[in-house]
């Protein structure tokens, strides 16, 4: 067996804007092995908030200029590259072989074989002079693909051995195996509704959902974030940071009722879709024993995670650790970088409904 050991920076700025999540990771890979990946771990992880002139700028940026998304692309590329060299300092003993920076999301649609992830992967270089690796979904959307989720490549390397994985991010997305495939899909707006109607009452999100838990659900609100044709939708699909805002974040947000209980309602929504994801993988199989793997900051939403149980009191619940929950999003961003320059693919066929596995990733080379 022939190990070779990668030490990857992983970068994700997260749909619900809660800041910049930073993880350096070690990856052994055995190329000669169908496994791939012989072992991993998490060296050193953290979140940087954006200040509010950058939430306020990402947010504008879809309806803003082309001036203004080019400016911000290199801008945002330069702060990243800034924000990676800050984090090395922190982690002296060693040498990053690569960054696999995600960006920020303002335009997915793969309807229109396009797709923007913005933080300049030259700007990076420029900062760091480490190889960089960005545009982890291009390649698959101009094969008319979904280019999302990427979670799969996670499940399938890092934390194989479960039914289902839920990340519950900005947006819920799940990830399932059906006769020996891996598919997923986006479910629903998750922390997205519930960070902007905290945000309401000058708060960054309801911890633990206290304030959700203490609300009613409004079923006529229950209603309109469930009418949205995409529930209906057959999977492969995947949901834009945009549409999320436009059907589901917004009408939550100027709903006539106390946040409270417009909260309540959010999470009642999406215990409810999670549940029906769920079904819809399960496919009528009788199963003895289902379990479902759940990482992302919803994660740590208490009251949500029991509005799930509710829903599917069949399925065995399994929260990792507090570091899984917060950084796994960002460690199968590490792990596509590396899968990248290695000719591995990182998106697959099954999941995208791409025509192909796909390598996705524009590589900058320092030299």
């Amino acid at each position: 067996m022939s190990v070779q050991t990668y030490h990857v920076i992983g970068l994700l700025s997260g749909s619900s804007l809660d800041g910049t999540d930073l993880a350096f990771l070690r990856f052994d890979v055995d190329l000669s092995d169908p496994k791939l990946l012989q072992g991993w771990s998490i060296l050193g992880c953290k979140t940087v908030p954006y200040s509010t002139e950058w939430v306020d700028r990402l947010k504008k940026l879809p309806s803003g200029t082309a001036k203004e998304l080019v400016i911000a692309d290199t801008e945002l590329g330069h702060y990243y590259g800034a924000l990676i060299n800050d984090f090395i300092q922190g982690h002296p003993s060693i040498k990053p072989d690569l960054i696999s920076s995600h960006g920020h999301t303002i335009f997915h649609f793969p309807h229109l074989r396009t797709t923007t992830q913005i933080g300049d992967g030259a700007a990076i270089v420029s900062q760091t002079n480490i190889d960089t690796v960005t545009q982890l979904r291009s390649i698959d959307v101009a094969y008319g693909a979904q280019g999302a989720p990427l979670a799969p490549l996670g499940d399938r390397y890092l934390f194989p051995g479960y039914t289902f994985y839920l990340n519950l991010g900005g947006i819920a997305n799940i990830t399932a195996s059906i006769d020996d495939r891996q598919v997923a899909f986006d479910i629903c707006t998750c922390n997205q509704i519930f960070n902007g109607l905290a945000r309401l009452i000058g708060k960054e999100y309801d911890h633990n959902g206290e304030l959700a838990a203490s609300g009613k659900v409004n079923t006529e609100l229950l209603k309109i974030l469930q009418a949205d044709e995409y529930h209906a939708l057959p999977f492969p699909k995947s949901l834009d940071n945009t549409w999320s805002q436009e059907h589901q974040v917004i009408p939550a947000v100027q709903f006539e009722d106390t946040v409270e209980n417009k909260l309540c309602t959010g999470v009642e929504f999406v215990a409810i879709e999670i549940a029906k994801a769920c079904e819809l993988l399960n496919n009528g199989q009788q199963t003895s024993h289902r379990s479902i793997f759940i990482t992302g900051g919803g994660a740590l939403n208490s009251y949500l995670i029991s509005r799930m149980m509710h829903y599917s009191p069949d399925i065995e619940f399994i929260l990792p650790s507090k570091q899984v929950i917060e950084y796994k999003e960002v460690s199968f961003i590490a792990l596509a970088g590396l899968w990248r320059i290695l000719g591995i693919p990182n998106l697959f066929a099954s999941v995208t409904g791409a025509p192909k596995d796909t390598v996705n990733g524009a590589w900058y080379k320092c030299s």
